[in-house]
């Protein structure tokens, strides 16, 4: 099968949690339908690797050269059109990874609402996020998606600022 459409995502883990299983059902919903799907993970295993490997090609952080390799392709050899990043470190990893000319997608599937309550480490990506959010950067997304309006709100607040869609969990 030809695939018209060529996208790589970047996620922490593939622990099973919400946003790794709405990566998972949409993997395997585009499968066969002109989309051919790569999934970066930026720690190894996890309870749905098997999963999202039936549909996709699953390439760990340990293997940063392939994945490195694969967002530097030329075009006409298949290379991604689209990467997209999954929660705040798979964000943050995106925004770096990302070649110049492609366009990136931040999914944030989670409410802050209270930020003295987040790890470190997600206090840490989230200023990331609100530094690359800033209009006329490079590292800008094209678009966020969150799953509720409460979560576009919740980061607009925290100075993260891009263009939005909602797209519910289910």
């Amino acid at each position: 099968m030809t695939h018209d459409l060529h996208v790589v995502h970047v996620i922490n883990s593939l622990d099973r949690g919400g946003a790794e299983t709405n990566l998972a059902r949409l993997c395997e919903a585009t499968a066969g339908r002109g989309v051919s799907n790569v999934v970066v993970t930026l720690r190894d295993g996890g309870e749905l690797r098997s999963d999202v490997a039936r549909f996709s090609r699953v390439i760990p952080l340990s293997a940063l050269p392939e994945a490195l390799r694969l967002l530097r392709m030329p075009r006409a050899a298949g290379a991604p059109q689209l990467l997209v990043g999954w929660m705040y470190l798979g964000c943050v990893a995106a925004a770096l990874l990302a070649p110049r000319s492609m366009p990136v997608v931040w999914s944030l599937r989670h409410v802050p609402d209270q930020l003295q309550r987040e790890s470190r480490a997600t206090r840490v990506a989230l200023s990331w996020l609100r530094r690359f959010s800033r209009a006329g950067g490079r590292r800008r997304p094209a678009l966020l998606i969150a799953n509720s309006a409460a979560a576009v709100d919740a980061h607009r607040r925290l100075g993260i600022d891009a263009p939005c869609r909602v797209i519910e969990n289910g």
